[in-house]
């Protein structure tokens, strides 16, 4: 995998399922890890896309306080969400009408104890 750009871990589900999230230079997926195992886990978040040119680099990730969801922002502006027990996309924040969240990348995220 190429250099780890952000990194974020939860150990409140640590035996439960992966809990630590990261995103790669260059590399539109991230990817779970489980600490308990020191291993990758068992599935990798891709953003669901029409067409897979229309996908960009991730820049940072986030995990939920309660360490069920992750979050994955990307260099095009998108924020999307993923369950890490399940690893599906639970939902992609963006204006209305919009493709993103933002016109730029997005450089940081950070989820409070509500989510």
């Amino acid at each position: 995998l190429p250099r780890i750009i952000s990194l974020d871990a939860c150990d409140v589900r640590e035996r439960d399922w992966s809990n630590v999230i990261t995103a790669h230079e260059d590399d539109c997926v991230a990817y779970v890890w489980r600490i308990q195992k020191f291993a990758q886990g068992e599935f990798a978040l891709l953003p669901p896309s029409v067409e897979k040119e229309s996908l960009s680099p991730a820049s940072c990730v986030c995990l939920s306080a309660c360490g069920n969801f992750g979050f994955v922002g990307s260099s095009s502006g998108r924020i999307d969400r993923y369950n890490m027990q399940s690893g599906l996309h639970r939902g992609t924040y963006r204006c209305p009408g919009g493709f993103s969240a933002h016109s730029g990348a997005v450089t940081g995220l950070a989820a409070d104890g509500c989510n």
